[in-house]
C-alpha cells in the first residue's frame, strides 16, 4: 500500500524475490549469491548487487532496522539515528554512536 515492505532478516533472496514478484514489485537488489543468501546477510555485509547503479546498495534500500541485543535489549530506529553509549560498570555516558552504521556492515560482530 505505501511501497514499504517489512521483512524478517532470515528470508532468502530467492524467496524474497519470488514473493515480491508475486505482488508486482522488484527488490532492486541482486547480489551474486541471491539464491541462497539472506536479507540479514546482505545487511551484515553491506552487500552490493548488479543493479546498484540503478537502486543503490543494500544500505541505500533499507529504511530502518530492529535489533535485539544479547541481553534482550531492543534497538528500533531509523537509519542514521544515534544512541548514547554507556560504558559498564560505571554506567557513565561515553558519547553517542550512529547505531545503523554498526549494524549495516557489521559482518556478524
Amino acid at each position: 500500500e505505501d511501497g514499504i515492505a517489512h521483512i524478517q532478516a532470515g528470508i532468502t533472496g530467492r524467496d524474497l524475490v519470488s514473493e515480491m514478484k508475486r505482488r508486482g514489485y522488484t527488490i532492486g537488489h541482486e547480489p551474486d549469491s541471491l539464491e541462497f543468501s539472506t536479507l540479514g546477510g546482505w545487511i551484515a555485509t553491506k552487500a552490493s548487487g548488479m543493479k546498484r547503479s540503478r537502486y543503490g546498495n543494500i544500505e541505500d534500500i533499507v529504511l530502518d532496522i530492529r535489533v535485539i541485543g544479547s541481553v534482550g535489549d531492543l534497538w528500533n530506529g531509523e537509519k542514521n539515528s544515534t544512541a548514547t553509549v554507556i560504558s559498564p560498570p560505571e554506567r557513565e555516558s561515553r558519547g553517542t554512536a550512529n547505531l545503523s552504521s554498526l549494524f549495516l556492515g557489521s559482518e556478524g560482530c
